[in-house]
C-alpha cells in the first residue's frame, strides 16, 4: 500500500508545507504485481484498510484473476495483512506467504515500483504543465501510470531481489539506494 500525493511545481519548502496542510488529499492504492503478468491489481483504498477488506481483496482480486498454480505472496508485517481473517483467506486460496520485515524497502519489490511511479508522476506533471489537478484526476493519472508498466519492467524488479539481498548482506543491513 502506498500513499501518493498530488504533484505541484512549487519550491521544496512550500511543497512540504502544502503537503502537510492538505493531507486530506492523500490517495491510497493497494498494488499487486506478478511475474510475467505485470501490475495485476491497482485498487484505490478509501479510509483505513482492515483485515476483512484485505481478505476480500485476496479472495476476489488477487487469487481469482492473476495467480497461477505456484502462488507465493511477499508482504511485510503490516498488522492488517497478518490479521487472522487475512491469514484464513490465504489458507483458503492455498497461497504461500513470504514475510519480509516491516519498513524494509530494500527487500520489498513493490517499494521500487512506488519510487519510480512517484518520479514519473512528477516528470509527467512538468511535461504536461500540470500545475493543479483534482484528487480524482490525480488518482486516475496514478492508476493509469501503474497499469501501463510493462511486464518486462515488473519482471526486472522481481528478478533484482537476489542481487539486492546480496548487497544488503555486503553493506551489513545499511540502506541501499534504489
Amino acid at each position: 500500500m502506498y500513499n501518493l500525493r498530488a504533484v505541484t511545481r512549487l519550491p521544496a519548502k512550500k511543497l512540504n508545507y502544502y503537503f502537510n496542510l492538505l493531507s486530506h488529499l492523500i490517495i491510497r492504492f493497494l498494488v499487486a504485481i506478478a511475474y510475467d503478468k505485470g501490475v495485476v491489481v491497482v485498487e484505490e483504498v478509501l479510509g483505513r484498510l482492515n483485515g476483512d477488506q484485505w481478505a476480500e481483496i485476496i479472495d476476489k482480486k488477487v487469487y481469482n484473476k492473476h495467480l497461477n498454480k505456484k502462488r507465493t505472496i511477499i508482504q511485510d508485517n503490516d498488522p492488517v495483512q497478518n490479521s487472522k481473517v487475512a491469514m484464513n483467506a490465504f489458507a483458503r486460496q492455498k497461497i504461500k506467504l513470504h514475510a519480509i520485515p516491516a519498513k524494509s524497502p530494500d527487500v520489498n519489490v513493490i517499494e521500487n515500483l512506488f519510487n519510480t511511479t512517484k518520479r514519473n508522476l512528477a516528470k509527467e506533471a512538468i511535461k504536461e504543465n500540470i500545475t493543479i489537478e483534482s484528487k480524482s484526476q490525480f488518482a486516475e493519472r496514478c492508476k493509469s501510470l501503474l497499469l501501463n508498466y510493462s511486464n518486462k519492467r515488473i519482471n526486472n524488479l522481481i528478478d533484482s531481489l537476489p542481487q539486492r539481498m546480496k548487497l544488503l548482506i555486503e553493506k551489513k543491513g545499511l540502506r541501499l539506494k534504489y
